[in-house]
């Protein structure tokens, strides 16, 4: 177990390492910038060192603060693993899972797989510039800060191309948006969106990339169907975490 740190767990810099049936919590400290209370963070390096790997498997992290897990440029396989309990900020920054390219232009990969996340804030999980494959997960009670954002997963364009895809999974009660796209790909199959008050936005960029129904999913709430209906409300992506 590993607990109480103020700026992150565990974290790892152009190398590989794998984290298994471990418990980070309590991760409240924050500076200034909005740096710190992560629970585990892998990056690459601003040289020509390779990039970093992270496996993280069975494992828990309960009230980390700004991210539960952050990836810069880096690969991560996240496996049978539970995200909880984030803790709030004064300022709209934090994500349970955070994957997005580094300072040095590298994007990330990852994989998520039969993992919960539960109680996050500002977003379940966050793809800018990267790509993520979710297979099997629960996001639940994604909660907004000062109204604001609140959304289970978040597929974001900025410099490249974002690719999410989400298969046989449930996103639940988000405060804001069940699946939100800012010029992002998102295919998705077998998704349950239940009771977001909007299940699926899309917002236009230079891409002009958004969803692709790969059919079997499901929007309503709870026993009431509904139809998945992609909106555009004028969203706006939460800010990103200050790079590490």
């Amino acid at each position: 177990m590993i607990e109480r740190v103020d700026h992150c767990g565990i974290m790892g810099a152009g190398t590989s390492f794998s984290v298994e049936r471990t418990s980070v919590r309590d991760l409240a400290g924050v500076t200034a910038d909005g740096v710190g209370g992560m629970g585990i963070a892998v990056q690459d390096q601003l040289s020509e060192f390779p990039r970093g790997v992270l496996s993280l498997q069975a494992s828990t992290i309960v009230r980390a603060r700004t991210a539960g897990v952050a990836v810069f440029g880096s690969d991560v396989a996240i496996g049978s693993t539970i995200v909880r309990h984030m803790l709030p900020t004064e300022r709209p920054i934090g994500t349970a899972l955070y994957v997005v390219a580094s300072m040095t232009g590298r994007r990330s990969a990852g994989t998520v797989d039969r993992t919960s996340i539960q109680g996050a804030v500002l977003t379940g999980l966050r793809a800018s510039d990267s790509d993520v494959v979710v297979t099997a997960t629960a996001i639940d009670g994604v909660a907004s800060v000062g109204d604001q954002f609140g959304d289970g997963i978040c597929s974001e364009s900025v410099d490249m191309t974002s690719s999410v895809e989400i298969r046989d999974t449930v996103i639940s009660r988000s405060a804001r948006a069940g699946i939100s796209s800012f010029a992002g790909d998102v295919q998705m199959a077998g998704v349950r969106l239940n009771c977001n008050p909007i299940q699926l936005n899309s917002e236009p960029g230079a891409t002009g990339l958004g969803f692709h129904d790969e059919g079997d999913n499901w929007c309503g709430c709870d026993h009431a169907a509904g139809t998945c209906q992609i909106l555009s409300s004028s969203l706006e992506p939460p800010p990103m975490l200050p790079p590490l």
